[in-house]
């Protein structure tokens, strides 16, 4: 059954699949309190909540989050998924990428194709890594 992600699981999955590490915690930490998942917040025995209603009201701000990412305001280093990105040849194998990468292949045809919709705009390789990362699919593991 589908779990809706933590912020700290979003944060963190983010900077794995772009194989970065931070440069600073203090920003991350930071972000994860602006996210509403401070650690001191909840206390043991129950610990963090787990659920959806636990954590959708932050959706602008993961959403902030994961742009500010992709265009280079974070604390870890973007540049190789934007340099991959760049150097496939065509739209169809930036939207694999992707979905390869982001997504283990689950991505649904239909958000690729509309990605792929939004691409045939002009060059925009890190605005549609964005859009694809603030899909309902990216939300959820």
């Amino acid at each position: 059954r589908p779990s809706f992600k933590r912020p700290f699981h979003m944060m963190a999955g983010l900077m794995r699949e772009c194989n970065a590490m931070p440069t600073t915690w203090g920003k991350f930490n930071h972000l994860l309190k602006l996210n509403g998942s401070e650690t001191s917040k909840f206390p043991q025995p129950d610990g963090l909540p787990n659920g959806f209603h636990a954590w959708s009201g932050g959706m602008i701000k993961r959403f902030h989050y994961l742009t500010r990412a992709t265009r280079g305001f974070s604390d870890f280093d973007i540049d190789p998924v934007k340099q991959a990105l760049q150097a496939l040849p065509n739209d169809g194998a930036k939207v694999k990428y992707i979905n390869d990468h982001f997504f283990l292949g689950e991505l649904p045809v239909s958000d690729q194709v509309f990605i792929r919709r939004y691409m045939k705009q002009g060059n925009r390789d890190m605005q549609t890594l964005a859009i694809a990362l603030c899909s309902p699919t990216y939300q959820w593991f």
